[in-house]
């Protein structure tokens, strides 16, 4: 008899416990974003349709993009394909159009900063 209450007030005790410990989270803050200093370039090369040169930015849709990031802490590759991408601040752009009417180009260039996807 005593086993079966004990197990009563134990289970009694954990259904007590739940609520309280579901209800106690902790909240990520947001990691600052890195500077980019000296070291804030990134290289890109691939292939791009339906480029658009609004000033010193460059938007166009990336058919297969490679890019090479840098900055103080990390080195940051990746491939970006049929997307929406904008770039500003080259320092260093080539670009090969081919295609109709130049339509369909490869490109490739050193930036100040990121790649802006999307």
């Amino acid at each position: 008899m005593k086993e079966k209450l004990v197990a009563a007030l134990i289970c009694m005790l954990l259904v007590s416990l739940v609520p309280i410990g579901a209800g106690m989270s902790v909240e990520k803050e947001p990691e600052p974003e890195p500077e980019d200093g000296v070291f804030g370039i990134t290289i890109i090369r691939g292939f791009v349709s339906n480029v658009k040169q609004q000033g010193t930015s460059i938007t166009f849709r990336a058919i297969r993009l490679h890019y090479l990031s840098f900055s103080t802490m990390e080195k940051i590759t990746g491939v970006v394909r049929l997307q929406k991408c904008t770039i500003d601040d080259f320092a260093f752009e080539r670009r090969w159009d081919m295609g109709p009417l130049g339509s369909f180009s490869w490109i490739f260039g050193i930036i100040r900063g990121d790649l802006e996807i999307g």
